[in-house]
Order: C-alpha cells, then sequence, then structure tokens
C-alpha cells in the first residue's frame, strides 16, 4: 500500500515535471529588449539642412532605460565602418519607461546616398534593489559621485553602464534628375 503511493508521487512528480519542461523550453519568439528602426525620411524646403530621418526607438524591458545616439555607420561592402560620430545631445538623450516607445530625429544634411546606413545608440536600464545599490556604492567610491546610497530612495535613478544597440538599415535614395 505505502509503496503505491509512492509510485504514484513519483509519477505525479515525472508528470509535473515533464509539463514544467515543455513549457519552459518551447521555441518561444525572441523580442528585443531595445528596437530601434528607421521610421521616414523627411525632405524640408524651407531649411538649411532640408533633411532629417526619424527612428522610431522601444524599450521592450520591465524597466526604465536611458539612450542616446553616439553615431551614424556606413557599410563599405565587407564590413560596417562609423561614418559619422554624434556627440552626446545637450538635451542629456531619452529616457524611456517600460513598454514605451518615442521618435527621435536626425539631421542628414551630409549623409552618403545610394549605401546601406544604420544608427548606433548608446542604452543603459535603470538599476534597482540589490544591483541598483553595488552600481550606487562603485559609482560614489571608484568615482567619486555624489549619487545617494539609497537604490530605494524616489529622488534618484541609476542606470547600468551603456551597451551598444543598432537599428536597421536604411539606403538614402540618390536624388532623380528631371
Amino acid at each position: 500500500m505505502k509503496t503505491k503511493a509512492i509510485v504514484a508521487s513519483a509519477a505525479a512528480l515525472l508528470g509535473l515535471l515533464f509539463v514544467t519542461a515543455l513549457f519552459t523550453f518551447r521555441d518561444r519568439q525572441h523580442t528585443p529588449a531595445f528596437v530601434v528602426r528607421h521610421f521616414k525620411r523627411n525632405v524640408w524646403q524651407n531649411t538649411d539642412t532640408g533633411i532629417t530621418e526619424t527612428f522610431g526607438i522601444t524599450n521592450n524591458r520591465t524597466s526604465a532605460c536611458f539612450s542616446y545616439p553616439t553615431g551614424i555607420e556606413i557599410f563599405d561592402g565587407t564590413n560596417w565602418k562609423t561614418f559619422s560620430q554624434i556627440s552626446f545631445p545637450a538635451t542629456g538623450g531619452l529616457s524611456l519607461e517600460p513598454h514605451k516607445g518615442t521618435f527621435y530625429t536626425v539631421d542628414n544634411s551630409k549623409w552618403p546616398m545610394g549605401r546601406p546606413l544604420r544608427l548606433k545608440m548608446g542604452v543603459g536600464w535603470e538599476l534597482k534593489g540589490l544591483s541598483g545599490a553595488f552600481h550606487r556604492l562603485d559609482l560614489r567610491f571608484r568615482y567619486e559621485s555624489s549619487v545617494p546610497l539609497n537604490p530605494f530612495g524616489k529622488n534618484s535613478k541609476v542606470f547600468s553602464w551603456t551597451i551598444e544597440v543598432l537599428s536597421d538599415e536604411f539606403i538614402e535614395p540618390i536624388p532623380q534628375d528631371k
């Protein structure tokens, strides 16, 4: 009697593990944490530069992020090379809440036409809890920052070191002579 209960319990446990494994390891569509896509090209007749590029930026994570453009890359036939650097913006970059998106516009008065390009961005995520506390300690004592040490304080946020994120490729059309 006792062995039947033990065998039944073991069979139920194995069945539960099998069902859990099915749901855990099934093929899922991976959603990138941060997405940058070329959205549209704007041609203005009454401005000095005349052309801007608009990018759609999406934060798919469960924490806020901080991002800023760092450059434009051009494809030279075999690999990607930096075409131009974008200095850190005076506005301080973009802050995106979890699961939100926005648009970012870049002046493109001197970008090459007819070749693949992509926007390069630096992205860092808000750190909370224990990881935020360790990052605050690192900033405070290694870099002599005045960031508060309380990781649960509402008055300050700390972000991870930035990673590089690239947009999809886009090509500037060559103007057609009429």
